[in-house]
């Protein structure tokens, strides 16, 4: 799901739930050289919305039956122009390393004004990043310094009698990694201080672990994330502690790259009807009858939506249960004069990293030739 809050009065304070919009059917083909490299492989989807001007007058109708295929995907290979890893030896200057470069599945979908350009990249250790970036040009509304001077206050004024409102952008992913015996989350706390079992500390605090396994459905707004990291881990029982023996179950780390808190109250009718956008992440029970974060339906009654995330969190356990992480990726967008005509794409994103999942690094093995 995609959501926008825009400030306003009372009166022109909107918001969108995208999904309402299909997330697909406003867009069109994917542009070799513009969204994807020109030597990218595309595959395609269905569309089934078409766009006609009756008496001049622009008109949606739906038919099926006229559906075509349009290039919703591309897939490519990126050079990262680095390396993935590498080492000098000390002694004889000798270095080593990989070139580093991912595999990129992409699609990009319009809902009007925005575009958002979303993207999976498959590294070569086995991680994935999810990126979920921002175009297009920005809902804008009139403005004079007579008549609506608080526009000052709640955007900033781009041209001539012309205000960009505040707006901030959600994006809820709903990641689903399956262990084998059933899942936990593993909740990681950094912190420092004397720590009674570790000897010899004279005096000098030390930074340590602390491991912790929630047992019920959790939510964490941005504001509790900090100095914590989230794994969904094998819930199969732990082998008997050795010296080879991880402390940290085998699985999946969520690492959240940079988001925004949702600034409105819990009981504005844009959070009750996108109630992802509180948290950060949260990590529920997977249910056939919790497939999305919202409905379609939500955009067009805010105060009372028809699906929540807020319901899902009810409670149930999560330890050794087959577990959904709902992933939250926020962005204030504070407009600026640069942002006219149309934006310089902009995002954030979040990664996938495997933890105790192999011996070794996996991309220690890569041919160079």
């Amino acid at each position: 799901e995609a959501a926008a809050h825009y400030s306003g009065t009372g009166a022109d304070q909107v918001f969108y739930l995208d999904s309402a919009y299909s997330m697909s059917q406003l867009g069109g083909d994917l542009k070799p050289g513009i969204d994807c490299p020109s030597h990218a492989t595309f595959l395609n989807a269905p569309i089934w919305l078409w766009e006609h001007e009756p008496g001049g007058a622009i008109d949606m109708d739906s038919d099926v039956g006229r559906a075509r295929s349009y290039k919703a995907f591309c897939i490519f290979e990126e050079d990262a122009a680095s390396s993935h890893w590498r080492h000098l030896q000390l002694i004889d200057k000798k270095i080593g390393g990989v070139p580093s470069s991912t595999l990129v599945v992409r699609a990009v979908t319009a809902v009007g004004n925005y575009d958002y350009v979303t993207e999976y990249r498959f590294g070569l250790d086995g991680s994935i990043k999810v990126k979920f970036d921002f175009a297009g040009y920005m809902e804008t509304r009139w403005f004079s310094q007579t008549t609506t001077p608080w526009e000052r206050s709640l955007g900033e004024i781009v041209r001539d009698n012309l205000a960009a409102p505040l707006h901030s952008h959600f994006g809820c992913f709903k990641v689903d990694l399956d262990g084998s015996g059933g899942e936990k989350l593993e909740a990681t706390t950094i912190t420092a201080g004397m720590k009674a079992d570790v000897p010899e500390l004279r005096g000098f605090a030390t930074k340590y672990i602390v491991r912790e396994h929630p047992e019920a459905e959790v939510a964490y707004r941005p504001s509790e994330i900090g100095g914590k990291t989230f794994a969904i881990v094998d819930g199969a029982k732990m082998p008997t502690e050795g010296d080879a023996t991880p402390s940290g179950r085998p699985g999946y780390m969520i690492k959240l790259g940079p988001t925004v808190g949702q600034a409105l109250p819990d009981d504005h009718p844009f959070v009750l009807a996108s109630a992802f956008s509180k948290y950060a992440l949260a990590v529920t029970k997977r249910k056939e009858s919790e497939r999305r974060a919202t409905s379609v339906y939500d955009l067009f009654g805010p105060a009372e939506p028809y699906v929540s995330l807020d319901t899902f969190l009810d409670g149930e356990s999560i330890d050794g249960e087959d577990l959904v992480a709902w992933v939250n990726l926020g962005k204030e967008h504070l407009p600026r004069t640069e942002d006219v005509p149309l934006i310089s794409n902009f995002g954030t994103y979040f990664d996938l990293l495997p933890r105790n999942v192999h011996k070794v690094n996996a991309a220690m093995d890569v041919f160079v030739e």
